[in-house]
């Protein structure tokens, strides 16, 4: 396997790690990995794709991830499933005696202050009933036995850099989780969906442009050399109860094709 390698500047734009050459990296920081905007990742490729425009993916270069509440109960999921990823804190009000306890939502002034200073710690704001919900979820998958097998040997958050070998184009991937235990390696990525269901979750993938993620992450794993005919699966699990999970991979070749040419356009 390739090593990790990369360049440390203490200071540099804000950012521990520069990243100057292709490999794999499995401890690099979250944060750290989003500020290599010199390699390209699928999140801001897509920005290419009519309708929209190169302007529209130069305004993506550099921009902070929108902050939605609904991505902060994925990242906690995240976290439980795969053991790294952001830290979180439950959000905490205050009563009439200024004494805390955990918020119910975020009415509250004291509520929305708190979740503030949780997000500028650089951690994820949740409510103690959505931690129940997301350590639900989690708890589902463990119940499940081919998501609990593929998620039992491997490793978590891994950093791919590669130089695409037609166009020469700078690309980056962090996958989930890489499993190489057996004869196959696959890459999974957790998804948190409205439906697990496998016609329900083919739209989201069309939606989301979950496909190009799929061809792009294997793109990277081929052109490392880690491996020659790798898999990817998604690791779908409803954001409600049942908490219902589904493993599912793109084979459609229709499909694969329509993910192909979006991803080399």
């Amino acid at each position: 396997p390739l090593r990790e390698r990369g360049r440390l500047l203490e200071g540099h734009r804000g950012v521990s790690t520069v990243i100057t050459e292709p490999g794999v990296y499995y401890d690099l920081p979250e944060d750290d990995y989003h500020q290599q905007h010199d390699w390209l990742s699928w999140s801001r490729m897509k920005h290419l794709i009519p309708p929209s425009t190169p302007a529209h993916f130069k305004a993506r270069i550099g921009a902070k991830d929108e902050r939605k509440r609904v991505f902060d109960l994925g990242k906690v999921v995240h976290r439980l499933v795969l053991g790294e990823g952001a830290d979180f804190e439950v959000v905490q009000a205050l009563n009439k005696a200024k004494e805390p306890y955990d918020a119910k939502d975020y009415t509250l002034v004291s509520a929305q202050r708190h979740m503030e200073e949780i997000y500028a710690a650089g951690k994820v704001p949740i409510l103690r009933h959505e931690l129940a919900e997301a350590e639900a979820m989690a708890a589902s998958i463990q119940r499940h036995e081919t998501a609990r097998t593929l998620l039992a040997n491997g490793k978590p958050e891994v950093s791919l850099f590669w130089i695409d070998p037609a166009t020469g184009a700078k690309c980056r991937a962090r996958i989930d989780w890489l499993n190489d235990a057996g004869p196959r390696m696959i890459a999974a990525d957790v998804k948190t969906a409205a439906s697990a269901a496998t016609a329900d979750f083919s739209k989201a993938m069309a939606n989301y442009g979950y496909y190009g993620q799929q061809v792009h992450y294997l793109d990277g794993l081929k052109a490392l050399g880690l491996a020659k005919n790798p898999a990817f699966l998604f690791v779908a699990i409803e954001k409600s109860d049942p908490w219902l999970v589904n493993v599912i991979q793109l084979t459609d070749r229709d499909d694969l094709r329509l993910a192909r040419a979006a991803v080399d356009f």
